[in-house]
């Protein structure tokens, strides 16, 4: 059976050979000539700065954001962080709420009953700095900016979270 099988191989193998060998070659198509039209304006280069290769190249920003945590029963949600490239680190979002977890108890004073405040900060020599609220009232917004200036945070730069607090 085999040398039947070889047999049917080879002579395919030699009927393709022989049709290549006698296909005409394809003709090559003349390149179209372009006239440069009579009415056209005369262009103009101008010199563009190159940019740098993509190996020098740097991202001005990183940044990471996060649907919802809860650390220690403080619950955020609609995190987003921004800060230079390598800054979070490996736990940069995880980090994140110890602040929050560490004045859980006056941020539940600062409000009668549950409700969402919508915080941004920025991190300054590892605390919190340049604390805006935005909650339910202005009383309420005042209360958690000034429960949460100074406390911890490790994501260094700048980012914007909604807390949930209050009495439950």
């Amino acid at each position: 059976m085999r040398p039947f099988i070889l047999a049917i191989l080879s002579s395919a193998l030699f009927a393709c050979a022989a049709a290549a060998e006698q296909a005409p070659e394809p003709r090559a198509e003349p390149d179209p000539v372009i006239q440069p039209a009579e009415t056209a304006a005369p262009v103009r280069a101008e010199p563009v700065a190159a940019s740098p290769p993509p190996e020098t190249q740097t991202a001005q920003t990183a940044s990471f954001t996060v649907a919802h945590m809860s650390v220690d029963g403080v619950e955020l949600s609609d995190i987003a962080c921004t800060a230079e490239p390598g800054s979070f680190g490996l736990l940069g979002a995880l980090a994140l709420g110890a602040g929050f977890a560490s004045r859980k108890t006056q941020l539940d004073a600062c409000a009668a009953t549950s409700t969402k405040t919508r915080v941004e900060w920025t991190t300054s020599d590892g605390k919190m700095s340049d604390v805006h609220a935005h909650g339910r009232t202005p009383a309420v917004s005042r209360c958690v900016e000034h429960a949460l200036r100074g406390a911890v945070s490790t994501t260094p730069g700048s980012c914007a979270a909604t807390l949930e607090h209050g009495k439950r």
